[in-house]
């Protein structure tokens, strides 16, 4: 894995900016996490590449020794090649490596010998130093967030509820508090009630996304509710009070003489709070769909025909 090329890990260019090269590193940790891939060894291994590729091209210096020296970038020594001064041959009574230089083979390349320390200092140490530097090179990595979707009435939208939810985590319950003036769509966001993070990475968060559903008498758009009224024509000819309902309780509604079927009369102040200013409301309209009698008698008939022949 040391000499695997760090930017063909992360998908990347070499030009790649800093921005690009977290945006990626991102990507394919969450990807390969192994919390996502329980029990894939080839994701395991992929995730370690990943956090090695990211712990050397995040670093401006580090990235920089790797462009020029490529897999022993590790090894370089002021920016001027191999460090040769410990593989000096220059006799020394009090040094053991210079007498192990003049060992057999076989002896000097076992455990500890000047053969196994220079190939293991060139070309990498694959044993414990490796696994400790694998194990260092961990980072901590935010959990992912979840969502769970939930549905409220119109009227829990105007005077905010609480849900229980049950955590897929944690397998605990907690309230959900739903605000009022929630719309369809809106996210409310709990902290650190999402997936665990990995190597002491902070908790994700949850996302509830609120679903108001459709209501028999109201009609929401934005803020605003419209509503019809079916009113009689008596009522349309010569105006009067009508009793109507709202969210926040009935009101009486004056009807001027007149008024046409579809016209809409504006009620300020009686529609839904908004989400993120609750004392302000917006405005209910309210259509008045006008009633013609039917079944009339001969007396009710005629006087019609009067009236008709009045206007006329």
């Amino acid at each position: 894995m040391a000499q695997r090329n760090y930017y063909q890990i992360l998908g990347i260019t070499r030009d790649a900016s800093d921005k690009e090269i977290k945006r990626a590193y991102r990507e394919l940790a969450r990807r390969y996490h192994p919390d996502l891939n329980p029990g894939d060894e080839e994701a395991e291994n992929r995730f370690k590449e990943i956090n090695e590729a990211y712990e050397v091209l995040s670093d401006p210096d580090k990235r920089s020794r790797y462009d020029q020296m490529g897999p022993f970038w590790q090894r370089s020594s002021g920016g001027n090649g191999f460090n040769w001064t410990r593989w000096s041959s220059t006799p020394s009574n009090t040094d053991h490596r210079n007498r192990n230089w003049h060992m057999p083979y076989e002896e000097a390349n076992g455990s500890g010998g000047i053969f196994s320390d220079f190939l293991g200092t060139l070309f990498g140490d694959t044993s414990s130093r490796a696994r400790n530097d694998s194990r260092a090179r961990k980072k901590p990595i935010h959990g992912s967030d979840l969502e769970v979707d939930i549905n409220i009435t119109l009227e829990e939208a105007y005077e905010g509820t609480i849900r229980k939810i049950t955590s897929s985590e944690t397998g605990r319950d907690f309230n959900a508090q739903i605000p009022r003036g929630a719309r369809s769509g809106t996210k409310v966001r709990f902290a650190a009630q999402g997936k665990r993070g990995f190597a002491g990475g902070e908790r994700g968060d949850l996302y509830v996304i609120i679903h108001v559903e459709p209501h028999h008498l109201f009609e929401r758009n934005g803020d605003d509710l419209h509503m019809d009224l079916r009113l009689d024509l008596y009522t349309a000819v010569l105006g009067g009070d009508v009793r109507i309902p709202t969210l926040g309780g009935d009101v009486m509604l004056r009807i001027r003489s007149g008024t046409q079927s579809g016209q809409l009369i504006r009620l300020s102040q009686k529609g839904m709070p908004r989400l993120h200013n609750t004392s302000e409301y917006g405005d209910l309209y309210v259509r008045p769909l006008i009633q013609v009698p039917t079944e009339l008698n001969e007396r009710e008939l005629d006087l019609f025909k009067q009236l008709r022949n009045l206007r006329s």
